[in-house]
Order: structure tokens, then sequence, then C-alpha cells
């Protein structure tokens, strides 16, 4: 009796050991991408948000002393809705905290050691 398996990507007949489910490394490689390709692409946009914060602190750290309004963040393309983890209730992006005041400043702060030890 003749096999008649096909490959999971490209549907070709699939030649060799009874359980491949491809025909290549190719079709298995392209498979599997395009399977992750949402989650990588998920954590990709985050990665990039993350760092795009950090530039805009660093930024404020270094030029204004720590010191800038809630609105300059925004036009700069802050975004609040990322950081990496809370350091004594702020919210932390790698080694950079802010703070939100009441009157809309905010206050940058660089951690000295490292966070994630």
């Amino acid at each position: 009796m003749e096999n008649k398996k096909t490959c999971q990507h490209c549907e070709a007949p699939i030649k060799g050991r009874s359980d491949k489910k491809f025909c290549d490394d190719y079709c298995r490689n392209s498979y599997n991408n395009e399977r992750l390709r949402v989650r990588t692409n998920t954590m990709r946009n985050i990665e990039y948000a993350l760092r795009r914060n950090r530039k805009i602190l660093e930024r404020i750290w270094e030029n204004t002393k720590g010191k800038s309004h809630r609105d300059v963040l925004l036009s700069n393309g802050f975004n609040f809705m990322y950081m990496t983890h809370m350091n004594d209730k702020q919210p932390c992006i790698y080694d950079f905290s802010y703070s939100l005041e009441k009157n809309g400043e905010v206050v940058v702060k660089r951690l000295k050691a490292n966070p994630f030890r």
C-alpha cells in the first residue's frame, strides 16, 4: 500500500518516513514561521514600544534633570501602557523609573542597581 500523505505547507506528496509532515526543511520552516508570525509580531511591537519609551525617558533625564510634563512625553510618542516592572510603586522601563504628579509633571529617575537581580 502506498503512502498518500501530503506536505502540511505545500501539499506536495511526501516520500520517506511514515511520520513525516513536510516534504523538506524549507516547507517545515515556512509553515512554522507563518504559524508563529502573530505572536512574534506582537512581541516585536511591544519591544519596540519599550525601547522608544526608554529613549524618551533617557532624553528627559539627561536634558531636563529628570523633570518634564506628561504632554511632552505624549508628543514624543511615549506609551504609558508599557513598562518592564515596578520599583517602589513606580512604573519602570528597564533602568529608568518615572512618577506622574497630580499637576501633570513627570519625574524621571535612573535606577542605580540592576533591577532584575
